[in-house]
C-alpha cells in the first residue's frame, strides 16, 4: 500500500471502494473508506466532546478520566516570536517542540509524511474500521436483522487492534470498539481504546458517516507521541470528505497539552493529489488561543512528501493599531514556506520569515 495514496486504498475482498462506495465481488463487505486522513488520510482524530469550547471560559476536561486542559484560554497576541509556532501548532494540532521533522520521506514501517498529525491519526482510525468484515452472504448472521462481529486486525506496519461491532441490517446504523496495541498504520502507531458508530447505506452500500470517540489513546510515530482525548466524526460524499473534531493533545516528549477546539477539514480527491481545508480554535497552554481560517486550500501530491500549495491565516487578539494580530502561512513548494506576521493589527504584514524548509518548521 502505497502510504502517499490512502484515499483510495482497496484490499482483497468480495466487496471493494470505487469512489467512495462499495461494490460488490461477491459476498464479503470490507469498510474501504478514502484514506485520508489528511487522506485517512484523518482525522481522525476518538475523541469526547469537549466542555467549554468557546475562548476566555476557562479549562475543561473530556471526561472519562482523560486529559484535563488547564492552560491558558485568552486570545493570544501574535507577535514575531511566537508566529511560526502558531502556524505550525494549528496545522498540525500541536507545536513541534522538541518533536521536529526529521524525515524526509515517508513510509509504512514507521516515518511520517507531512500531513498534519490530525488527519494522519484519522487516516489511521479510519484504516481500522475499513478492515472489518462486516457482511458475509454465506454465513447466518447475514439473514440476521441485527449482525454482530468480533476479531483482530492486523495493522499494515504491525501491531493488532481487537474490535467488536454490531450493525443493523435494516437500518444500516453501526456501532462497536476497539482495542489497540501497538497497531500501526502509515506509520502512525496507536495504542488504548476507542469506539465508533456511524450510518451505513444498504442500498448503495455507501459509508455515509462515522464517529470515532475516545480517551487516553496515545499516537506514536517516528519522532513524536502524543496521549489524545476527544472525537473526530467523517462525512462522507462521493470522493469528498469532511472531518469535525474536537480533542486534547499532549504531547509525550513536553508534557503540554494542546486544545484542538471544534476544528472542520474539508478534503477532496483530485485524482493524483488531495485538496484540502481547515477552520477553527487552537489552544496554546502558555500563549492562549488563536482563530484559524485557510485563504487557499492546501494540495498535496501523491508524490510528494509536503503540501505544495496553501495559504493558512491565525487571527489572535488586537494588536496596539487597533486590529487584530494575525499570522499567514504561504506554501511556496513541497519543501518550503513562508511565514509573514502583522504584529500591530493594522493590516499590514510587518514581519517575514523569508524561505524555510518545511522539514526544518
Amino acid at each position: 500500500m502505497n502510504p502517499k495514496t490512502p484515499f483510495l486504498s482497496q484490499r482483497d475482498g468480495d466487496f471493494y471502494w470505487k469512489g467512495g462506495v462499495i461494490m460488490k465481488r461477491s459476498g464479503t463487505m470490507f469498510f474501504q473508506n478514502l484514506r485520508y486522513i489528511f487522506l485517512v488520510c484523518l482525522i481522525a482524530f476518538g475523541l469526547i466532546a469537549i466542555v467549554g469550547s468557546n475562548g476566555g471560559d476557562g479549562g475543561g476536561t473530556t471526561g472519562g478520566g482523560g486529559l484535563t486542559y488547564t492552560g491558558s484560554t485568552s486570545e493570544a497576541v501574535i507577535d514575531s516570536g511566537n508566529c511560526l509556532a502558531f502556524c505550525v501548532g494549528a496545522y498540525d494540532g500541536g507545536k513541534t517542540g522538541s518533536s521536529t521533522r526529521q524525515s524526509t520521506t515517508g513510509t509504512d514501517s514507521g516515518e511520517d509524511t507531512g500531513l498534519p498529525r490530525i488527519l494522519r491519526l484519522s487516516q489511521a482510525l479510519e484504516d481500522s474500521l475499513r478492515q472489518i468484515e462486516l457482511l458475509d452472504e454465506s454465513s447466518e448472521r447475514f439473514m440476521k436483522a441485527v449482525t454482530t462481529d468480533s476479531g483482530t486486525l492486523t495493522g499494515d506496519c504491525g501491531g493488532s487492534a481487537a474490535y467488536s461491532i454490531t450493525l443493523d441490517d435494516q437500518t444500516g446504523a453501526f456501532s462497536g470498539s476497539f482495542t489497540y496495541t501497538d497497531y500501526c498504520s502509515g506509520g502512525v502507531t496507536l495504542n488504548g481504546s476507542a469506539t465508533y458508530s456511524g450510518q451505513f447505506n444498504m442500498t448503495t452500500y455507501e459509508l455515509t458517516t462515522f464517529t470515532f470517540t475516545f480517551d487516553n489513546l496515545t499516537s506514536t510515530s517516528a519522532y513524536e507521541s502524543y496521549t489524545i482525548d476527544g472525537y473526530v466524526t467523517w462525512n462522507v460524499s462521493g470522493s469528498a470528505y469532511s472531518l469535525t473534531m474536537d480533542m486534547y493533545m499532549r504531547d509525550n516528549n513536553t508534557a503540554e497539552i494542546f486544545w484542538v477546539d471544534d476544528y472542520s477539514m474539508s478534503l477532496t480527491d483530485l485524482g493524483s493529489e488531495i485538496e484540502f481545508t481547515m477552520s477553527g480554535k487552537f489552544y496554546d497552554p502558555v500563549d492562549g488561543y488563536i482563530t484559524v481560517s485557510t485563504e487557499e486550500p492546501f494540495v498535496y501530491g501523491y508524490d510528494d512528501y509536503y503540501p505544495y500549495e496553501g495559504v493558512l491565516v491565525v487571527t489572535g487578539a488586537q494588536g496596539s493599531a487597533g486590529g487584530n494580530t494575525k499570522a499567514r502561512l504561504t506554501v511556496l513548494s513541497s519543501m518550503t514556506l513562508r511565514v509573514e506576521a502583522d504584529t500591530n493589527g493594522d493590516g499590514t504584514y510587518d514581519y517575514d520569515s523569508g524561505i524555510l524548509s518545511w522539514p526544518d518548521v
